[in-house]
């Protein structure tokens, strides 16, 4: 990660910004040296940063890691990868695995088969028809379509804890204009974009971008939120200087038109739903949108790089994923350092990344009032627009195994897609005798 800073998605080494300034090997410990007191950095590294074999890795160009392709990846997790495909990866169960005892091996399970679907309808068919036991995705009308098949072993779970978000690009001159972001936020009527759009099985986010109620003990009652007002985001476009034209969408002096393309996710039906409905909202205020599906590694690639204007995202997986408190995913968004990575927006502000910086010199009592500021940034400046509380999608299946994680039980994050938690899901797995 140092050598090469597309891999550094998190921005833990110095040069990045980051606290990170120095990793050095004493005997048989590992010595990590801060800058200042890192408390909370200790996640990103044990529980956010992969561990890759030296003797293949130094091998290759230090300045392009992020582009070699490991044919035969090696892992010290409960699993190996025994194939990989297009269609699935197949994971066989590590013999050498530490946790492993002689009559009761971890993990218990021997086979495990991630298939790939180019959408939601086929995933959710294959789950229904009880091909899979373990499913992370958005099943419309679930309580019908899975569990009143087999109400006795058939659950789901739905947890609170991330964002999806309108990622505006404040590299681009209209939406770098804080009066069209505030436009954005007042304009989409959130409340009915998750009962709608996401079935009621994710709640409205609140423009502080603090998750409720997984971190309520976090969350600034006494900031002003942003309350859904067509009427309301056309009278700022007008003080700002915006007029209406004859086909009913705002421009500016110049001429240039509030018509914007949304990028998303192909596939991903609630997403889809939700953007007809915002498209559907942001017009009736006078601002045009056109969505843009695309393959998830290009649209990826494209936010990291800059090239889109406005894009629905989610946390998690190379967007910056949620932690023990709001800090990790506010960071991840808005932090300076992770422009290039899990910062979309290309958002910059020196008194913000300060904040960030603070926060792990902090006792409790002064992070939470840290935490509180940068909520007060996002509800002032409008880096991005938290639209619904993104959960962890989790349908399990109890004919076959059990040992999965509960509400009553939480012990990790439950979606299959959830790194490093799905392997900790793995090892408590049994099969049913």
């Amino acid at each position: 990660m140092k050598s090469d800073k597309a891999i550094d998605l998190n921005a833990l080494w110095s040069a990045d910004g980051g606290p990170l300034t120095s990793v050095v090997q004493s005997g048989d410990k590992v010595v990590l040296k801060f800058k200042s007191p890192a408390e909370p950095y200790f996640y990103y590294i044990a529980d956010q940063t992969p561990i890759v074999p030296q003797h293949i890795w130094a091998k290759q160009v230090q300045s392009k890691l992020h582009s070699f392709a490991d044919t035969s990846p090696v892992g010290t997790g409960p699993y190996t990868m025994a194939s990989c495909a297009p269609q699935n990866v197949k994971y066989l169960s590590n013999a050498r695995y530490w946790q492993s005892s002689s009559g009761h091996p971890v993990p218990a399970i021997r086979e495990v088969d991630y298939p790939a679907f180019l959408s939601n309808a086929s995933a959710n068919l294959f789950l229904s028809q009880g091909q899979a036991q373990w499913g992370g995705q958005y099943v419309p009308n679930i309580q019908s379509f899975y569990v009143n098949k087999d109400p006795a072993h058939r659950h789901y779970w739905f947890p609170p804890v991330e964002n999806v978000s309108l990622i505006p690009n404040l590299q681009n001159p209209l939406l770098s204009q804080l009066a069209v972001r505030q436009a954005l936020a007042l304009a989409i009527d959130r409340a009915t974009v998750a009962r709608l759009g996401e079935s009621g099985y994710q709640q409205a986010a609140n423009q502080t971008g603090v998750i409720l109620p997984t971190y309520s003990s976090w969350f600034d009652k006494s900031l002003p939120q942003t309350t859904y007002s067509a009427a309301k985001a056309i009278q700022t476009l007008k003080s700002a200087g915006f007029t209406r034209g004859s086909n009913g969408i705002f421009k500016d002096k110049h001429g240039n038109q509030l018509s914007f393309t949304i990028k998303t996710i192909s596939g991903y039906s609630d997403w889809d739903a939700s953007l007809q409905l915002i498209t559907q909202q942001l017009k009736a205020a006078g601002i045009a949108v056109t969505v843009q599906d695309e393959n998830s590694g290009p649209y990826t690639t494209d936010l990291q790089s800059g090239r889109f204007q406005l894009a629905y995202a989610g946390s998690g997986g190379p967007a910056p994923a949620p932690g023990p408190s709001p800090y990790y995913e506010l960071r991840g968004l808005l932090y300076s350092g992770n422009i290039g990575s899990t910062n979309y927006s290309h958002y910059r502000n020196a008194a913000t990344d300060a904040l960030f910086n603070q926060y792990p010199a902090d006792r409790p009592p002064q992070q939470l009032e840290v935490i509180h500021q940068i909520e007060k940034v996002m509800v002032d400046q409008i880096p991005l627009i938290p639209v619904t509380e993104g959960v962890d999608w989790y349908q399990y299946d109890t004919t076959h195994f059990t040992g999965w994680p509960t509400a009553s039980n939480p012990y990790a994050q439950p979606s299959p897609y959830q790194a490093p938690d799905m392997g900790v899901v793995l090892t408590h797995l049994v099969p049913v005798k």
